[in-house]
């Protein structure tokens, strides 16, 4: 199959498949020789009047493109190219063309990515007339055009959904709807980035494998509007076990990487070890249905907390030493998670839970409350202990911070059931520095 008919087997239209052909000339580094036939043409007919045809806009996207892989301080010189006419081959990749002499029927076009950082993503666009054009406001920070919300689904669910890209290679994926940046962060929810590079890392395993592990690094704040790009690597697929690998990446750059550990389900013998922590006492029920709907509530919450997809509410703290102090709360997502999503988009949504108000415990288990100046993930592991995960349904979280020390804390999170059953731990350390100029920077909720 030609690399053109596999590109429109994916529904994805010609303006994927233009950009596919300059996501490979920007990545192979590899100059084309410009289409021999002029695009009024058809094939077998030559080009006698020599005229220069249009530049197509398969250049504003290898401009955006190459902002968006290899950062303000890399310049590609790329020649136009026409999709349609010039269909890429795999083997210009492996081997290095020879230098011909020819005149070129359209000049090379320089591509400088622009300096300013402060620019938002790329979204490709088609616009001729402004070759830095953006889809900030239509799409915001993603690749492509966001769908429409699903009504069958959770808002989680919309909010951790990932987009394939198979015409940027193979187990690629992109985030469908832009990823909240919190209100004085220094970069996009954590959670968000576990959540949907966990997403991907399922799409590449068979029905039957589970998520059990994973273990995260915060590299770089992810930028608010820039789109978001997750690389799987298949690591290893055995018998009971696969493990994959998944790099996000923003403009070139890695900025968040998570290893991630399947298991077989029901893979375990007839007789197996098994203990696991209680639920505490005095964790009170969950609370109602309608909670939220109070007027109080909403008088002292912040607007996109009231809509967020996760409901959370902080339970009466108790007396005890910082180390042994526990942070307890509730959280739910809002909506019913679809039966298509299944356990899969549970287990996605207790991964967006598991970093919410996560680090920031570290401040709140001490009695005088200090004011943290800068509160900073970096690292994030989750176990998953139990399959009975609803996310959609009011679980709770007990969360305490044994050490902090030299600009870094560490905290632990366990997850439970509303009936008890422990269903995952979750370990994190971060950077915790004190506020002093009486601001706050860094928190990611």
């Amino acid at each position: 199959m030609s690399p053109e008919t596999r590109i429109q087997s994916t529904g994805c239209g010609e303006e994927r498949m233009s950009l596919g052909v300059a996501y490979r000339m920007l990545w192979s580094d590899i100059p084309l020789p410009p289409p021999p036939l002029s695009p009024s043409r058809g094939p077998g007919k030559a080009s006698t009047t020599g005229a220069t045809p249009p530049l197509p806009s398969c250049e504003s996207e290898a401009h955006n493109l190459s902002r968006f892989l290899f950062g303000p301080r890399q310049t590609t010189v790329l020649p136009v190219c026409h999709a349609r006419e010039t269909p890429f081959r795999h083997s210009l990749a492996r081997r290095r063309l020879p230098r011909k002499k020819h005149k070129p029927q359209v000049p090379p076009v320089r591509v400088s990515p622009p300096t300013d950082r402060s620019l938002p993503s790329p979204s490709f666009t088609r616009n001729d007339e402004d070759k830095r054009a953006v889809m900030e406001d239509e799409c915001g920070s993603t690749l492509l055009p966001p769908p429409a919300a699903d009504p069958d689904k959770a808002p989680i669910e919309d909010t951790l959904e990932v987009t394939a890209l198979g015409v940027l290679g193979p187990d690629v994926f992109t985030n469908a709807r832009p990823v909240r940046l919190p209100a004085g962060a220094r970069g996009i929810f954590g959670g968000a980035v576990i959540a949907m590079s966990l997403a991907s890392a399922q799409k590449t395993v068979p029905d039957e494998l589970v998520a059990h592990s994973c273990h995260c690094y915060f590299l770089l704040p992810g930028a608010g509007a820039v789109p978001l790009l997750f690389h799987v690597e298949r690591v290893r697929d055995g018998r009971s076990f696969a493990t994959r690998t998944v790099q996000a990446r923003q403009r070139g750059r890695c900025v968040f990487t998570m290893t991630v550990s399947f298991v077989r389900a029901a893979s375990a013998g007839k007789t197996h070890v098994r203990h696991a922590a209680p639920m505490p006492a005095d964790a009170g029920p969950p609370p109602p249905d309608d909670w939220a709907d109070e007027p109080a509530y909403r008088a002292q919450t912040r607007p996109y907390v009231v809509t967020a997809p996760v409901e959370a509410r902080l339970v009466d703290d108790h007396d005890a030493r910082p180390d042994q102090r526990a942070v307890y709360q509730w959280f739910r997502c809002r909506g019913t998670i679809s039966a298509q999503g299944g356990r899969d988009a549970h287990r996605n949504a207790l991964a967006y839970v598991s970093d919410a108000y996560l680090i920031g415990g570290v401040g709140h288990v001490h009695p005088e409350k200090p004011r943290l100046g800068m509160v900073v993930s970096l690292d994030h592991s989750i176990y998953f202990h139990s399959d009975r995960i609803a996310a959609d349904d009011w679980i709770f979280t007990e969360t305490l911070s044994p050490w902090a020390d030299e600009d870094r804390g560490f905290v632990l999170r366990r997850i439970f059931h509303r009936d008890g059953t422990l269903l995952a731990t979750c370990v994190q350390e971060g950077v915790v520095r004190l506020a002093r100029d009486g601001s706050q920077h860094g928190a990611k909720l």
